[in-house]
């Protein structure tokens, strides 16, 4: 079997317009492919404008126990600060695990404006420090903690 041919000279398409139809192919391609990309949930269009959201971060790592002895009572400062849009009142508690013992504090609440941070502590007594010891501070209503962990 034959296929059909026939010959372009190349007098017929000039340079620049050869380029101009790759370029526009690329872009179509480019568009496309972060379209669908966006539709299957890979990549994330967003905004820096107006974004709302909380930061919950320690403060101060010197502040960190270098060395802990069973009875005393220490202290981690955390910070909270507020992006979003209104005043927001957190919820948080401070949740203390040792040696497979899990302490929960009763929910306290923090009210931010938009813009602000406050530091607070999260409080702890260590009671064997041979038993690998977490403190978390958890958001309750931001669904976002931080955990400060020793381990042997």
């Amino acid at each position: 079997m034959i296929l059909p041919s026939f010959s372009l000279r190349m007098s017929n398409v000039s340079r620049k317009r050869l380029s101009f139809l790759c370029a526009i192919t690329l872009v179509v391609l480019f568009i496309f492919f972060f379209w669908r990309a966006e539709q299957r949930g890979l990549l994330a269009m967003t905004s820096t404008n107006n974004q709302q959201f909380t930061e919950l971060y320690f403060t101060d790592t010197k502040a960190f126990p270098q060395k802990m002895v069973s009875g005393s009572r220490y202290s981690i400062p955390f910070a909270v600060a507020s992006h979003e849009a209104a005043p927001f009142t957190y919820a948080y508690r401070i949740h203390v695990m040792e040696g497979g013992k899990t302490t929960i504090t009763d929910p306290l609440e923090l009210t931010l404006a938009p813009g602000d941070r406050a530091i607070r502590a999260a409080p702890f007594t260590v009671h064997d420090p041979a038993q690998p010891l977490a403190v978390t501070v958890e958001l309750i209503n931001k669904q976002q903690t931080i955990t400060f962990r020793v381990t042997k």
